[in-house]
């Protein structure tokens, strides 16, 4: 499996993650970004946020006054972000592949996205992209998943049941590939009741790769 695949399952899960997945993180995530990055931007900077998904955190920060480019692979998660915000600039591009002008105060990547990178290559195209759209000075703020992460949380499952709705969520982690997958069942209800099956993979990257 390659970020191909992580793309096409990110496609499939839009709406999910849109209901369940990306509020709930940013709102516990924001005082932090607030605390190491915020405070060093100027008022109405330009802001680049890079694997946005459905645009929680993009939403946060126009509220705040900046202008914000968001970068995602995915078109079916744009696709909510583009209507929550349709003044706001949204980019469907890889992480490792897009080009921009230096353009940019501040760049973020947010909710362990770079760890769906598979390869100290991939994260190294992606570190030169930011790198090349933020003005000389600029700030980058990215979280990473490290090993801790992958050992005590990915064997876990769950579940969430809903009359129109269901998903099952079970991880697992290699320590030798240092690979954690995810695998995700959901049920919906349209006319009939619909099932996919899901794979997303992350590479838990070393601080010294990084």
């Amino acid at each position: 499996m390659s970020e191909i695949e992580n793309k096409t399952g990110y496609d499939r899960l839009a709406w999910f993650y849109h209901r369940y997945w990306g509020a709930r993180y940013h709102a516990a995530a924001f005082p932090v970004i607030e605390r190491l990055f915020l405070t060093r931007m100027s008022a109405d900077a330009a802001l680049l946020d890079l694997c946005c998904g459905t645009g929680h955190l993009t939403q946060r920060l126009v509220d705040r006054g900046y202008r914000v480019t968001g970068i995602d692979a995915s078109e079916p998660m744009l696709r909510f972000a583009r209507a929550a915000l349709p003044k706001s600039d949204f980019i469907a591009a890889d992480a490792r592949a897009f080009s921009l002008a230096s353009h940019f105060q501040g760049a973020l990547s947010t909710f362990d996205s770079l760890n769906h990178l598979l390869s100290s290559d991939a994260l190294t195209l992606a570190f030169r992209n930011v790198h090349a759209a933020l003005r000389p000075g600029g700030l980058f703020l990215f979280d990473l998943n490290m090993e801790e992460a992958y050992r005590s949380e990915w064997g876990k499952a769950s579940a969430i049941v809903e009359e129109d709705h269901l998903c099952i969520v079970q991880g697992g982690y290699d320590s030798t590939r240092r690979i954690g997958r995810t695998e995700i069942t959901l049920f919906h209800r349209a006319d009939l009741w619909q099932r996919a099956e899901i794979t997303l993979l992350q590479k838990c990257h070393s601080p010294e790769e990084v």
